[in-house]
């Protein structure tokens, strides 16, 4: 089909711009909202989330993340897995999401890239089942926001 643009209803006047590369929001409060008409924050969403979830295994590994990556569910049955971060450079603020489904002994590694590091480390490992990690990028490295 063919999508059209509308204006948002309530103090939210702005238009798209596309300069043939980017296309740009630009709105008299800021701020963009995505099923609602009057949004508080910089990006407000008034509904569920999907990211793309993938799922890893022994045979995979070395697994390099991607940009279409969030959530990587990694499966050490069968052997170790290393999944291997891109670069924190240039894409600050990104997160991704890693789990251990396994209960076997082997270890999932997640690998900085070059000497980047995880919170001052070039790996973590993540051992035991059900283990998790979610990392984000300050723009240098990587740093955890939560695990378990």
């Amino acid at each position: 089909g063919v999508g059209t643009w509308q204006a948002a209803a309530s103090g939210g006047a702005g238009g798209w711009t596309d300069d043939g590369t980017v296309v740009r929001l630009t709105t008299s409060t800021g701020n963009v909202g995505i099923g609602t008409t009057a949004p508080n924050s910089k990006l407000e969403i008034a509904g569920a989330i999907a990211t793309a979830v993938v799922s890893k295994v022994a045979t995979d590994s070395p697994y390099t993340v991607t940009a279409s990556n969030s959530t990587i569910l990694a499966n050490a049955t069968d052997g170790v897995v290393t999944i291997n971060l891109p670069t924190a450079v240039g894409i600050t603020g990104r997160q991704y999401i890693f789990k251990k489904t396994d209960e076997s002994a082997n270890a999932v590694t997640i690998d900085g890239n070059g000497t980047e590091t995880i919170d001052g480390s070039l790996t973590y490992t993540l051992e035991i089942q059900y283990k998790y990690v979610t990392v984000q990028s300050d723009g240098a490295n990587w740093v955890i926001i939560a695990n378990n």
